[in-house]
């Protein structure tokens, strides 16, 4: 019985004085980590100096909490899961590797913008969207990518578009997929025609850097269709990565908490000074104070 009492009176003093914010500790693994308390002590200079009155927004898709309570004595805060940076209709995810997912204004096939993945040195990543389809058709998909000294180095799929069947919400069996492409190529047209059926009624379309591995060097995507036969319908929600809400378009606020989740990479916004931290494994934020 003593030598339990002693276990656990160590075990209670690690977990909240010495392994608090440790993410190898599963105690307290969706605990804050040391790193935000520099946030916080910056924030706090910055409101004693021009007032806790001052707009803040905090837009942290993943959970508001702990920052909400951080910041109860603030009167001026917008909470928000709206995601920013990140085209309507388009979900980015990164499984692994150092690579950010950047939403393009410089590179494009068409109109102003394109979804763009670069690699770093290795990523598995890629842009995808769920579309709603009636069975029993054929349809084609097709767009354009560009690369830039893509390099595989363990993927299975990499710089292409494929199809999969829904099963429970989420991508499972890959019924088409374009060609690859490798090295550094031009906006490149590719297309596949396949035959959907009867019973299925979602898809799934997935554009890789690289699934199933890893893959270096930079991919865009642009212009995506996906109709059936005889049909003039593009059924991909926004197709040209053109419609959502960029950094560049929220300037109302003199400090700005966003979560740079999924390798989502933000840059420098005119008038506003850039860092980052680490909120807890996993959730990096970035955030921006108005000069």
């Amino acid at each position: 019985m003593v030598w339990l009492s002693c276990d656990s009176i160590y075990m209670t003093w690690q977990t909240s004085f010495v392994r608090y914010s440790d993410e190898n500790n599963y105690l307290v693994y969706v605990q804050t980590v040391d790193d935000i308390k520099p946030m916080l002590k910056l924030i706090d200079k910055i409101t004693s100096e021009r007032g806790r009155d001052i707009p803040i927004l905090v837009n942290i898709p993943e959970t508001e909490y702990p920052l909400s309570w951080y910041f109860r004595d603030y009167s001026n805060v917008k909470y928000t899961s709206e995601n920013i940076e990140t085209p309507i209709g388009w979900k980015n995810i990164r499984w692994s590797g150092d690579g950010k997912i950047i939403w393009d204004e410089r590179e494009y096939k068409s109109g102003k913008k394109s979804g763009k993945i670069d690699g770093g040195n290795g990523t598995d990543g890629e842009w995808r969207q769920k579309i709603s389809v009636q069975g029993g058709r054929y349809y084609t998909i097709s767009g354009w990518i560009k690369t830039s000294d893509l390099q595989p180095i363990t993927a299975a799929k990499f710089a292409q578009l494929y199809i999969r069947t829904d099963r429970n919400d989420e991508p499972d069996i890959i019924i088409a997929e374009t060609e690859s492409l490798t090295g550094t190529n031009n906006w490149t047209f590719v297309q596949k025609r396949f035959y959907v059926d009867q019973n299925v009624n979602f898809l799934w379309l997935t554009m890789p850097i690289g699934n199933w591995g890893q893959t270096k060097g930079q991919v865009w995507f642009d212009d995506i269709e996906l109709r059936a036969e005889g049909d003039f319908l593009n059924l991909i929600e926004n197709p040209g990565f053109e419609d959502g809400k960029k950094i560049s378009d929220i300037k109302d606020y003199e400090i700005m908490i966003i979560s740079e989740s999924n390798g989502l990479s933000f840059s420098n916004l005119d008038g506003y000074t850039l860092s980052r931290y680490v909120l807890r494994p996993g959730v990096n934020l970035v955030v921006y104070i108005k000069n």
